[in-house]
């Protein structure tokens, strides 16, 4: 069993997100849709935190997160295992949380936005992130063999460049 506090996911730029989502629709019993607009702050240690409002239909939920930092380790693509905690709060928690996260000097370093198509299949959370920058495949689960079976079944094609 994997460590609750630890992240397995693959993740790839990708130029194919139309055929990419239709399989994904074909395979999963529900396709659920988030936009989200997401703050990330960094300090000079190895974790960043993410401060998220995320949109389905109707209802907006807020998400703090701490996340190690692979980007600055020059880890970008592919499989991944990382230290992650996540805790969806409410919003009025999630203004104070920001105020305690400039305290600990961490800075505003990026601020965007994302429209999340989220899938669920043999066991694994499939997403594909659509930003204004481009397209990311996401696979998250329990191990890296599941993580990896899944990958290997999804016709993406990788960004060059």
């Amino acid at each position: 069993m994997a460590d609750k506090n630890k992240e397995i996911e693959f993740g790839v730029k990708i130029k194919n997100p139309k055929a990419v989502k239709a399989y994904l629709r074909r395979n999963s019993k529900k396709e659920q849709v988030f936009h989200i607009s997401r703050d990330i702050y960094k300090n000079k240690s190895k974790y960043f935190i993410k401060i998220s409002k995320e949109t389905t239909g109707k209802t907006t939920s807020a998400v703090f997160s701490l996340k190690e930092d692979l980007l600055s380790k020059g880890v970008a693509e592919g499989l991944k295992v990382a230290e992650e905690i996540d805790v969806k709060v409410s919003k009025e928690q999630l203004n104070k949380l920001v105020d305690i996260v400039r305290l600990f000097s961490f800075k505003k370093k990026t601020h965007f936005k994302k429209t999340r198509y989220q899938y669920q299949i043999q066991g694994v959370v499939v997403t594909v992130d659509e930003y204004d920058g481009g397209v990311n495949l996401e696979v998250e689960g329990s191990s890296q063999d599941k993580v990896t079976r899944v990958v290997k079944q999804i016709p993406y094609e990788e960004t060059t460049g």
